[in-house]
């Protein structure tokens, strides 16, 4: 989270001040995480637990879920993952969503059901036409490719299903994310009726966006890329050098463990190869890694001479 922070302050010059808020979710009383977390002192983050009942029924996700139903006071409302990291400035995608007003997100890398195993049972198509029947949907419009297909998998890989999101990055006017979060509880029963899966949530989306025939917008890859696919990295170039979110999870030696641990970044930092994705990873990382390091022992300084 402390690169996140970092990293929007300093490639997102239109939420300079902006109130971060962070939605946490665990099965435990609610504790003062900035007290944990020294380094928040130097943002302006405010941290919203998710409630204990909630968390019990819904897991991880319910965090994920939760913030669709905040008020929310600016107009435009950015939603992204703990593991994404802003690569570069971003001010065209604000000026996008001002200009036409939408639901904007990259579509899923894969279906739910291919990735929760249950295409042995039903076929993709299958899946989709069952939980639109219980949600009184009718017949669901398989027009969205899977941002994955042609990349990830191999035979078998569904190609096309309905508008259905990553939620790695979201970005929309507050009153679409607000409408869309007053259905997502009923949604989540529709889905729920028909299957368990853990990628619940993101289906329960898609059902509320098709029953609210809320406008949407795609993303290309660059505003989430994932650089732990290497097809990706291959195939999709161009979007890598223009890319503004990194969605982390793995690129060779490079993980999500290296963020909360500094020798083990500076030393991935000292040691990464020069090839792609790590060349741009490391340029990005290097100076985040110096703010980081600065804040933490700041903070450390100020707590000594207490």
């Amino acid at each position: 989270m402390h690169y996140l922070a970092a990293s929007l302050r300093a490639n997102g010059r239109d939420f300079a001040g902006t109130r971060l808020v962070v939605t946490v979710g665990e099965d435990c009383e609610p504790f003062d995480i900035a007290a944990r977390l020294p380094w928040t002192a130097h943002y302006p983050i405010e941290f919203r637990w998710l409630p204990r009942h909630l968390y019990q029924s819904f897991g991880f996700f319910g965090t994920m879920l939760h913030r669709y139903r905040y008020t929310y006071e600016a107009p435009l409302v950015l939603m992204m993952d703990a593991d994404i990291v802003v690569a570069r400035d971003f001010t065209e995608l604000l000026e996008q969503t001002r200009k036409e007003p939408a639901f904007y997100s990259m579509l899923a890398h894969a279906s739910p059901f291919h990735n929760s195993g249950l295409l042995h049972l039903h076929s993709d198509e299958e899946w989709w036409r069952s939980i639109f029947r219980a949600a009184g949907l009718g017949e669901p419009e398989l027009n969205c490719q899977y941002t994955g297909y042609g990349y990830l998998g191999g035979e078998g890989f569904p190609r096309f299903g309905p508008p259905n999101f990553n939620q790695g990055v979201v970005i929309a006017p507050a009153y679409t994310i607000r409408s869309l979060g007053s259905d997502l509880y009923r949604e989540l029963e529709h889905v729920n009726s028909v299957v368990e899966t853990f990628y619940r949530f993101q289906i329960a989306l898609t059902l509320a966006l098709v029953r609210q025939r809320a406008p949407w917008r795609l993303l290309p890859m660059r505003y989430n890329f994932t650089p732990g696919f290497d097809a990706y990295i291959e195939r999709l170039s161009d979007e890598w050098e223009q890319v503004r979110f990194i969605h982390y999870t793995r690129s060779r030696q490079f993980s999500k463990s290296l963020l909360d641990d500094d020798k083990a970044m500076e030393q991935w930092l000292a040691n990464a190869p020069d090839g792609e994705p790590d060349a741009t990873l490391r340029g990005i990382f290097e100076p985040l890694q110096r703010v980081v390091q600065e804040e933490d022992a700041l903070r450390e300084a100020m707590t000594t001479n207490a």
